[in-house]
């Protein structure tokens, strides 16, 4: 626990103070922690696949989902927060087939309110927290009402501090129209989606109605979650959380 946040006030402040060195640590951090999820994405994107990059912060995420897709393939990269967002632009400034997109993906299209965490700039939340060090509104989008009724999506990634639930309340169109070759990386982190006024359960259950089950991912390994599962981790404390890949059954 010291170690870990040893490493978020480190990272914070490189990301403040002196964001060109943070720029280059942070893939390695990441080509390192999420190698396993990294292979799940170039396994899963072929090229000429439109994919989506939910909660795309400086543009990690994205820049490997665009060397996915190739040239004939789009990213669509969404990010609310303004600082994030201009950092994203300059990173994804000379790839074209990634469009950033300026907004909160959530279940209805309007304005919303960033609430920016004191603790990293990954950490932005769409509901409120206590401790946030300021805030701004920003524009929302639904994915339903975003992308063409004809879309054909074949990835998402998604990772947005809690607010899943809310978000896959707006794509339902989009799950169910591409349910046969449709898969999502996402976060799931029982309790920052209470935080955000849903649950794990609630994400379990949405998702299956719609066709798809979840994968847990634990190292280099995944297994299949059941309902059963969901329910004991529901209540699980703030420090833990997980990524899972969604596909159809």
């Amino acid at each position: 626990m010291k170690n870990q946040k040893f490493a978020i006030k480190t990272g914070n402040c490189l990301y403040n103070h002196c964001y060109g060195l943070y720029r280059l640590i942070y893939p390695v951090v990441k080509n390192k922690s999420d190698a396993y999820e990294i292979s799940i994405m170039k396994s899963s994107v072929k090229h000429g696949d439109t994919v989506l990059d939910i909660g795309a912060n400086i543009g990690f995420v994205s820049r490997v989902l665009s060397k996915c897709a190739g040239a004939n393939g789009m990213v669509f990269a969404f990010e609310p927060d303004t600082e994030n967002f201009r950092h994203l632009q300059k990173e994804l400034k000379f790839l074209s087939n990634v469009k950033p997109v300026h907004a909160a993906v959530s279940d209805t299209a309007g304005v919303i309110t960033v609430y920016r965490s004191p603790m990293l700039n990954v950490d932005h939340r769409t509901y409120p927290i206590n401790d946030y060090t300021s805030k701004e509104d920003v524009r929302c989008v639904t994915i339903d009402g975003f992308l063409p009724d004809d879309a054909t999506v074949t990835f998402i990634k998604m990772d947005i501090q809690g607010f899943e639930f809310t978000a896959l309340q707006g794509m339902r169109r989009t799950l169910q129209r591409n349910s046969e070759h449709l898969k999502m990386l996402m976060e799931l982190w029982p309790a920052g989606l209470k935080k955000a006024g849903s649950s794990a359960l609630q994400v379990f259950d949405f998702l299956a109605q719609s066709g798809y089950e979840m994968h847990l991912i634990e190292g280099k390994k995944r297994s299949l979650l059941t309902r059963g599962q969901i329910i004991e981790k529901n209540d699980l404390p703030d420090e833990i959380y997980y990524n899972v890949l969604v596909k159809s059954f």
